[in-house]
């Protein structure tokens, strides 16, 4: 019985773990077209390539934490 608790909560942890990945991910594209979509219609801001930089290096770290926590 204990082993199958074990189990079932290791489970959970990586259900938990590819879930936070996922949610991850979605916020990055959600920022990326949203710095393309800003971009297209001249509001300004930095070009949509180093927008897109900066957001995929906030990600990376953000997932890092991820995996550490």
């Amino acid at each position: 019985m204990d082993e199958i608790i074990k189990n079932l909560e290791t489970l959970e942890e990586n259900w938990m773990h590819k879930t936070k990945c996922e949610k991850i991910e979605e916020i990055r594209e959600a920022l990326i077209d949203m710095a393309n979509d800003m971009w297209d219609r001249n509001i300004g801001g930095d070009e949509p390539q180093i927008v897109i930089q900066k957001v995929n290096e906030l990600m990376k770290k953000l997932k890092e934490s991820v995996v550490e926590g």
